[in-house]
């Protein structure tokens, strides 16, 4: 180490906060031989080359590697192994990530953010089953977020290992874990000034995919006469395509929300 260690890590930690990761990357390779980074500064490094702003996948592979280093120098540091399995779903490159989650598990038991990243591993290679049961521990505890239910519930309907009735119940689980605004907090609509119901369709594929054929044939069914329909679509500009001209041409009503925060 050619610098005083306190300095150093002051100097690191102020490229950190101002987000000059290329001087960053430096100021660690020139102050720390290559076998002799502590497993903190491994893991800084690591972020530094994946966040950069010409970022390469040449650079996000060797920072998965800092990553995966860091961990190995110390089996507790969870911040590493996290980052390590979701720079590795990144790369579609699980094995190593999800043996090392396993070896975590086997020691220390059940860790929230660990069981999330075995089940977005599994998930990502196809092994639903084992996807849905290591989320569902984590929902079991009361782990889980919004996000992580609507992933879960997702998963179960890649397998038919659950009954109707049994997704029924996990919906309804779910739906307990919401937030209640009370019905007070809704103004009354006013059903004979609104002569057609108002339907609204959500989704981020309004485009060519393999569920686009049943929705657009499920809106052709729609009576214009009965119902007021509205695409609300978080579909980006760049997949914008021709079945994309087609939904909007049969919503009544299309709103872009794609932008919105």
């Amino acid at each position: 180490m050619k610098k005083d260690l306190n300095i150093l890590i002051s100097e690191i930690n102020s490229l950190l906060k101002e987000k000059k990761f290329e001087k960053l990357i430096n100021e660690i390779n020139s102050n720390f031989n290559e076998n002799d980074k502590p497993p903190a500064i491994l893991n800084i490094l690591g972020a530094a080359k994946i966040f950069k702003n010409d970022s390469t996948k040449n650079d996000k592979i060797s920072g998965a590697n800092d990553f995966k280093l860091a961990f190995i120098k110390d089996n507790s540091f969870l911040e590493a192994l996290i980052n390590y399995i979701r720079i590795s779903i990144q790369l579609e490159n699980t094995s190593e990530a999800l043996s090392l989650a396993k070896k975590y598990q086997a020691k220390f038991g059940y860790q929230k953010d660990v069981y999330r990243g075995i089940a977005r591993i599994n998930f990502s290679i196809g092994n639903v089953k084992e996807s849905v049961r290591f989320m569902e521990d984590v929902l079991e505890k009361n782990d889980g977020t919004s996000l992580n239910w609507t992933q879960y519930l997702t998963r179960l309907n890649y397998e038919y290992f659950y009954s109707q009735k049994d997704y029924l119940y996990k919906c309804k689980k779910f739906s307990a874990t919401l937030e209640d605004f009370g019905q007070y907090e809704f103004s009354k609509s006013d059903y004979k000034k609104n002569k057609k119901v108002k339907l609204g369709f959500l989704s981020a594929d309004f485009r060519t995919h393999p569920v686009s054929s049943l929705i657009l044939g499920i809106l052709e069914l729609i009576n214009q006469d009965k119902f007021e329909t509205f695409g609300f679509s978080n579909t980006i500009d760049s997949q914008y395509d021709d079945e994309t001209k087609k939904y909007k041409k049969i919503f009544n009503n299309w709103i872009d929300i794609s932008k919105l925060n």
